[in-house]
């Protein structure tokens, strides 16, 4: 009896064996088939995908010389503004209000001292020629000059920087005005009113920053390049940008400027790479996210095969024909796609490749796909 149970198990076996395995190549793994290629000219198009922000080339940002708070915008966010123009009110506290009058204070006095002294050496300078005035007496004076020379400089450099805040009345309180310090835009507030704000007269990097003053008529893409992607960039180099909250918009771009040094910025090393947009739109703000495409390297009208395509014997390159005939070919630079074909093919050729099953062939169509 045992034998018969044996044999049973057995013939189970070798029957569950035989059977077919339906479920290869299902799945998410797609069936490779063998399809015909017909050699053609194209591009062979090589680069770097990074995504970045929007920002204006020239970017000013908007520090007050007084210190206080902020008591109102004379401007909206998109407005237009000149150099100089008056944008922002600010009440001082005591000590501003203290120190902006020391500053005129000051200038006058020097002014005045240079003046006089200034008379009275020129005076000096005659007569010790003559021989009016001992040497003495004329270095004490010229001394006295060149000191009363370099504190009217310094108080008048003092209030020239301070010459474009205007003290007003707001509210029936005292208010300094806020200058714009270039011609741009006017597209980002930093503070909102009621807020303290540092004075960046001593130390401007201590200054707080209200706001920014932009050129957008010229932006540029700011994108972090990874490290091993780094020796391929290089200035000049060309790209294309693409926008997702502006679909139907693509421009070119110029890499302007690559960091001398990398930054770690999550635990990567990368470089900081500024792309320029050759042309604008209206659509295009600062701030939104860019796709940028730099294009390192570029071959147009050479013959190209598909990589999938081209196998090795003993490190020669060679591809079958539709005929299953052996060519051996020299390959030039390569895409993601496509190597460029040196010799041994001529256009019209057809060679046999591999693609997943249900792959599209437009995907290997130089004119859908380098577009």
């Amino acid at each position: 009896m045992k034998k018969y149970i044996i044999f049973f198990i057995l013939l189970l076996l070798i029957v569950s064996c035989k059977k077919p395995a339906k479920n290869i190549g299902k799945g998410k793994f797609p069936t490779m088939s063998e399809s015909i290629y017909t050699i053609e000219k194209g591009s062979i198009l090589k680069k770097i995908m990074e995504s970045g922000n929007i920002q204006p080339k020239s970017v000013v940002q908007i520090m007050s010389k007084v210190g206080g708070k902020l008591a109102k915008f004379l401007i909206k966010e998109g407005d237009s503004v000149k150099e100089g123009q008056k944008i922002a009110l600010i009440y001082p506290d005591i000590n501003e209000i203290q120190r902006m009058n020391q500053i005129k204070k000051n200038y006058k006095i020097a002014k005045l001292d240079f003046k006089n002294i200034e008379k009275k050496y020129l005076s000096y300078k005659k007569m010790i020629k003559k021989g009016y005035v001992s040497q003495q007496d004329y270095d004490e004076v010229e001394k006295n000059y060149i000191n009363a020379k370099m504190s009217y400089e310094n108080s008048k450099l003092e209030m020239n920087y301070i010459s474009d805040v205007k003290e007003e009345t707001y509210n029936n309180n005292v208010v300094f005005s806020i200058a714009s310090p270039a011609s741009g835009t006017f597209y980002g507030k930093a503070v909102e009113v009621g807020e303290f704000i540092r004075s960046a007269t001593s130390n401007y990097a201590s200054g707080t920053i209200l706001g920014y003053v932009g050129d957008l008529s010229t932006l540029e893409v700011l994108i972090n390049l990874d490290e091993v992607d780094r020796r391929y960039v290089k200035l000049d180099q060309n790209s294309i940008i693409t926008f997702d909250s502006v679909p139907f918009f693509k421009t070119k771009g110029i890499v302007s400027f690559i960091s001398l040094g990398a930054s770690v910025i999550g635990g990567f090393n990368v470089f900081s790479v500024k792309v320029d947009l050759t042309e604008n739109s209206h659509k295009i703000k600062p701030g939104i996210s860019a796709n940028v495409d730099i294009i390192i390297m570029k071959k147009e009208g050479v013959l190209k095969i598909p990589k999938s395509a081209v196998k090795w014997d003993k490190g020669k390159s060679f591809v079958k024909t539709e005929n299953d005939e052996i060519k051996y070919i020299t390959i030039g630079k390569g895409d993601d796609y496509f190597f460029e074909v040196k010799e041994g093919l001529n256009a019209g050729d057809k060679v046999k490749y591999i693609k997943p099953k249900n792959f599209s062939h437009g995907s290997f169509n130089s004119k859908s796909f380098h577009k």
